[in-house]
């Protein structure tokens, strides 16, 4: 199924001193600190020449985690997440050599447009879309990409004009919204996403932070209900079910 992600990204950064290192980084999820699902995200390193004996930790509320007193060599690093694809960086660490470096680490949804992609699952929203509105969502996503959220809006703008149903469109148009501060607005474009496409897996997700982060344990636990049917075998909606719940006392 083809559509955009406002993905989750691991930041990494490397510091040798003497004959060891030590590699500091944060586990973001959607641009944001995991808070309280901070817990369920596990960063794991192994050196490649002995792949059995794995260093694993965890990360604070606000992501941050550390591994210390790294002999040099050539590391794997793994960071994993309930409804999240693993994602893996290689990192090779020189002894008696100060290094610095910044590796951006994708977590992808279970279901993401990568994994359908190969899986030829398409949804019917995005194969109904006219071929101009898809190169205006291409536009969209380049220009966000680029950091030119005016051009990205006016993409989104043109997008929604020639198909106004387009899921795709709606998604990004809710992470300009969000970018710009207005989190309403954004859950507006969310659930106009869902309209056109029920399986629209980001929307599901974005709209439960926003929720989260606004207390509303009501329209959390709507979402939640709604993302388990969509996607019963993921385990993210669970997660915020359960905090809808215990928001709600």
């Amino acid at each position: 199924m083809i559509r955009a992600l406002i993905l989750p990204a691991i930041t990494l950064c490397l510091v040798a001193q003497d004959d060891t290192a030590t590699i500091a980084g944060q586990v973001l999820l959607n641009d944001r600190r995991p808070g309280v699902f901070a817990s369920s995200i596990q960063v794991e390193l192994n050196r490649e020449d002995r792949p059995g004996e794995a260093l694993k930790v965890s990360v604070n509320a606000d992501g941050e985690y550390r591994l210390m007193n790294l002999k040099s060599g050539t590391y794997i690093i793994t960071v994993t997440a309930p409804g999240y694809k693993p994602a893996t960086a290689r990192i090779e660490l020189i002894s008696g050599t100060r290094v610095r470096g910044n590796t951006k680490l994708v977590l992808l949804p279970e279901s993401s447009p990568k994994a359908e992609k190969h899986s030829g699952v398409v949804s019917q929203n995005e194969l109904r879309a006219p071929r101009r509105a898809v190169r205006q969502a291409e536009i969209a996503e380049r220009s966000m990409d680029g950091g030119d959220f005016s051009a990205a809006a006016r993409a989104v703008d043109k997008a929604l004009e020639i198909y106004p149903a387009y899921a795709r469109a709606f998604l990004l148009r809710g992470r300009l919204s969000e970018k710009e501060g207005k989190p309403r607005e954004a859950a507006r474009s969310y659930e106009k996403a869902l309209e056109g496409d029920s399986d629209a897996y980001p929307a599901y997700a974005a709209l439960a932070e926003i929720h989260r982060l606004e207390g509303d344990h009501k329209a959390l636990r709507d979402v939640a209900d709604r993302w388990k049917k969509a996607q019963p075998l993921s385990a993210a909606p669970y997660y915020y079910g359960a905090l809808a719940s215990f928001q709600a006392g």
